[in-house]
């Protein structure tokens, strides 16, 4: 079973610490810039349908609501509304803070294949989530601008490892603002 491994220390977050200096304001203050590429990961709201959960994407969103589908958009903006479901659209707001784990699956295969060492892979927990479990409480932090993290380490898929004490459940892979409905990935210049 894949598993997170607490870091030694938090240096390898160094030239995060030091490239990050705001908050929430743009995809940069979110990442750190000069990558080649950025994408956005929209994290699908859901409808019921009996007693199953159907995903609805942003492009069926903005195609309800006769708004354009781009990678900059916003849900309330799609919307009109930051509430938790759009009748007729969706039940049940996008997932905050965390990707959703059908998405994560199938995003560890891209992962691979564009890093050199998918056995070696850094990962950031926000401390925020209460339902933390005792191991990944003690990895090193450290402190972002509006954010701290305990820093992991693993192989690219443990981005599906649950680190929260069951009932709940909480991926590795989370989005950068404990408000977005939305993951950020990176793709290095080389």
């Amino acid at each position: 079973m894949t598993h997170l491994a607490p870091a030694p220390d938090a240096t390898a977050a160094d030239w995060v610490v030091r490239a990050l200096r705001t908050f929430a304001e743009s995809v940069t203050s979110l990442v750190p810039s000069g990558f080649a590429s950025y994408a956005r990961i929209f994290h699908p709201a859901y409808r019921r349908a009996g007693l199953d959960q159907v995903r609805v994407s942003w492009a069926e969103i903005a195609a309800a609501t006769s708004k354009e589908a781009h990678p900059a958009m916003q849900l309330s903006a799609l919307t009109g509304s930051d509430e938790n479901a759009f009748p007729g659209v969706f039940d049940d707001a996008p997932e905050v803070g965390s990707l959703p784990l059908e998405l994560a699956g199938p995003l560890v295969t891209v992962l691979a294949r564009h890093t050199s060492t998918p056995g070696i892979c850094w990962f950031a927990v926000w401390l925020g989530f209460g339902c933390l479990r005792e191991e990944v409480r003690a990895a090193p932090t450290f402190a972002l601008p509006g954010r701290e993290y305990h820093l992991h380490s693993g192989p690219v898929d443990a981005v599906t490892v649950n680190v929260c004490v069951e009932p709940f459940n909480q991926i590795s892979l989370q989005s950068t603002t404990t408000d977005d409905a939305i993951t950020h990935v990176l793709k290095d210049k080389a």
